[in-house]
């Protein structure tokens, strides 16, 4: 059984029993969880510029430095998260990235994509971090759940929250 990693960030803390039960109506079963404070160094290496595909390093790089600052701001020091271990029968991280829909929070997306987890918890467009870079619009939408992509990030974001 394949595994995969989730975190519920701070916009959807209040509905995190919410959240699992839909993960479960999905066929995904938790495996193990566990509440935290989201620590800034967390922060920092879930948001590093290597894992952000902003079409530029430079821009990343930028933007790696900028996200933790805005999570900061909009939640304080440590706001509480929680972290997910979840299996199924399937192609695990490709059906969760499925489930969980596009990254994103604009309206048309949303509206798309409403049934995700993504369109359902996470928060409205204008909730969104915009700023322009290079001539680049960069967003940071708060969407409620981080989530692996490949193998390797599950492997990395185990070594970050376990």
């Amino acid at each position: 059984m394949d595994k995969t990693f989730c975190l519920l960030k701070p916009e959807i803390s209040s509905r995190t029993e919410e959240v699992e039960r839909d993960i479960e109506e999905n066929n995904f079963s938790l495996v193990q969880s566990k509440k935290l404070c989201w620590k800034l160094e967390q922060i920092r290496r879930t948001y590093s510029k290597e894992k952000l595909n902003y079409g530029s390093e430079r821009v990343n790089r930028i933007m790696s430095n900028l996200i933790p600052d805005v999570i900061i701001q909009r939640f304080g020091l440590n706001p509480p998260i929680e972290v997910l271990i979840l299996s199924s029968e399937g192609s695990t991280i490709e059906d969760f990235v499925r489930i969980c829909g596009p990254r994103n929070a604009l309206e048309y997306v949303r509206a798309e994509f409403q049934n995700t987890l993504r369109g359902k918890y996470g928060l409205k467009p204008e909730h969104s971090f915009v700023k322009n870079i290079d001539n680049v619009e960069c967003r940071f939408d708060f969407n409620g759940i981080h989530r692996s992509s490949t193998v390797e990030e599950y492997g990395k974001e185990l070594e970050i929250y376990f």
